[in-house]
């Protein structure tokens, strides 16, 4: 892939579209999707730009592979900051850079208990059978297991 129409190499493109921040990165100017990765359009095709960049200044990238950022900047399209890995590393580097937040306890929006009922379930618990504290919480009966054993809503 090296150009994206007659007269316009993808280069010229990539590098008219993005500008240089004082870390080195390239970041994509024009189109980005809801993740902030640049977006442009290719033969008729909507491509990610950092995978454009990547096989336009680096090579083709193996299939079923990520193209990865050694800089966490979704826009960056600088192929001295891109790595091909697959789908392991890219959860695996998520995970090391501390990106992948769990919301534990209250702080998760779906939770329906809260620390309060928490701790009133596992005083309950010798009165009242697991069944029924979980019609009294509308919770199932395994999350009020998961909660007496300390397996779920454990303190931090």
């Amino acid at each position: 892939m090296t150009r994206d129409r007659p007269g316009m190499p993808l280069a010229d493109r990539l590098e008219g579209k993005s500008r240089e921040t004082q870390s080195g990165c390239w970041e994509w100017t024009a189109g980005r999707n809801h993740k902030g990765y640049g977006t442009l359009k290719v033969a008729g095709k909507d491509l990610r730009a950092h995978r454009v960049a990547y096989e336009v200044w680096v090579g083709p990238i193996p299939e079923g592979m990520h193209v990865l950022h050694v800089c966490d900047n979704p826009p960056c399209i600088n192929p001295a900051h891109l790595w091909v890995g697959t789908n392991k590393d890219n959860a695996d580097d998520r995970d090391a850079k501390g990106r992948q937040r769990v919301l534990r306890g209250e702080e998760n929006g779906f939770s329906k208990l809260t620390w309060e009922n928490v701790q009133e379930i596992r005083d309950l618990y010798g009165d009242h059978s697991q069944a029924e504290l979980a019609r009294m919480y509308g919770v199932s009966p395994r999350t009020i297991m998961l909660v007496r054993t300390n397996q779920a809503w454990r303190e931090k």
